[in-house]
């Protein structure tokens, strides 16, 4: 088999490594809790990801595989790109997709561990 990087495979990255390289661990939670309450379109700085940026990210890459022929495709990547994959497979395209509040108690109700393994078969998890 011969691996290929999809590159919208990567984590959600929603805060800027530099801006939080030095902060205490109390400060670094109350900045990603914030974070949720910005809105979609908000960018913690230009080397981060907009929520609706990683809605699109997921998407891409569910396209991706639609034109794939017939097979057993591994992929490795984060829990929080796996929990938007569920959240987009359970929601379709409706409006709750992009809710960020929703999603993130979805997020952190069902949190995948690392090293976990699911199975996407025929649009199902």
């Amino acid at each position: 088999m011969t691996a290929q990087i999809l590159d919208d495979l990567h984590e959600f990255n929603y805060l800027d490594s530099e801006r939080i390289k030095n902060m205490e661990l109390g400060e670094l939670r109350q900045l990603a809790e914030d974070f949720w309450t910005q809105g979609n379109d908000y960018q913690d700085s230009d080397l981060t990801d907009s929520f609706d940026n990683f809605i699109g990210r997921v998407k891409n890459v569910r396209q991706a595989f639609d034109v794939l022929p017939n097979g057993i495709y591994i992929v490795f990547t984060h829990g929080m790109w796996i929990g938007m994959l569920m959240w987009q497979l359970l929601h379709g395209e409706s409006s709750r997709v992009n809710n960020m509040t929703k999603f993130r108690e979805f997020e952190l109700a069902i949190r995948p561990k690392n090293c976990e393994v699911f199975l996407l078969e025929n649009g199902g998890i």
